[in-house]
């Protein structure tokens, strides 16, 4: 962060604080919405192929703050998250693992201020695929100091085979599954893109876990179904039908 941004985040934290102080009033969530979204702008991190930002985010508020957000705190996060993926998807900026958003309390600072800490944080420490390396590498952002992922490749034979069959604009899509971690939606930057407007950017992840594929939600928009269920994070098996949008993918296993 440059010094001139430093002495424009100094000011708005006194200026903040004033306002508080004079008025009297509570913090508003907009206000907290508002200041997440400029620690994700501040923390740009440009690789060769892509513009990361922190996908971790602490909120400290003073403790009697804090306590008023305790009731609404589950829905609000998911309504921040909803915010981060929309700023996210609109400047075209990639998370590097899942979104996390949590709420702390810091006795130090006054009523009515935000700090806000973000890093960086790895899904998995170590990522397989029989690709070459084309994942983030804390060398390869620009001047970034925060924690970063760096994906390890290496090769495994198995003697099985999963696909996903799509059936898109462009006739049917077979997307042969290996050890790796891939991201499904709405971007072309996606390892799997599905072309539907109500198919999110990043819409889910699809991973390998004990021998086992699983599909996580991306916190979506219209969320991820399989078998018409929605889920979060599923195990996978033969013939599973899944729903991004309106598109349709098949899961299959053992093919040659």
């Amino acid at each position: 962060m440059s010094i001139l941004d430093r002495i424009e985040n100094l000011m708005e934290t006194v200026i903040e604080g004033l306002f508080r102080k004079s008025n009297k009033g509570r913090l508003q969530p907009v206000e907290i919405g508002k200041r997440l979204i400029k620690t994700m702008e501040s923390q740009k991190r440009v690789s060769v192929a892509r513009t990361y930002v922190p996908n971790k985010y602490i909120i400290y508020l003073h403790p009697n703050q804090l306590v008023e957000f305790r009731a609404l705190q589950s829905t609000f996060v998911k309504e921040l998250k909803g915010v981060l993926h929309e700023k996210a998807e609109k400047e075209q900026l990639s998370f590097i693992g899942d979104l996390v958003i949590e709420f702390s309390e810091d006795p130090l600072i006054s009523s009515g201020i935000v700090r806000i800490e973000s890093e960086f944080l790895a899904l998995n420490d170590v990522l397989t695929s029989e690709s070459t390396d084309t994942s983030v590498d804390e060398n390869s952002f620009n001047n970034g100091s925060s924690m970063t992922q760096k994906y390890l490749y290496c090769s495994k034979n198995s003697g099985e085979e999963s696909i996903l069959i799509y059936q898109g604009s462009d006739g049917e899509q077979i997307f042969r599954l290996t050890n790796k971690r891939y991201s499904i939606g709405r971007s072309f930057k996606c390892d799997i893109v599905i072309e539907d407007s109500k198919v999110s950017r990043i819409h889910a992840w699809l991973y390998k876990e004990n021998h086992t594929w699983r599909l996580k939600d991306n916190d979506s928009t219209n969320g991820t179904f399989v078998n018409d269920e929605i889920v979060s994070d599923q195990a996978l098996n033969i013939d599973d039908i899944i729903r991004l949008g309106t598109a349709i993918l098949i899961y299959r296993e053992n093919v040659p």
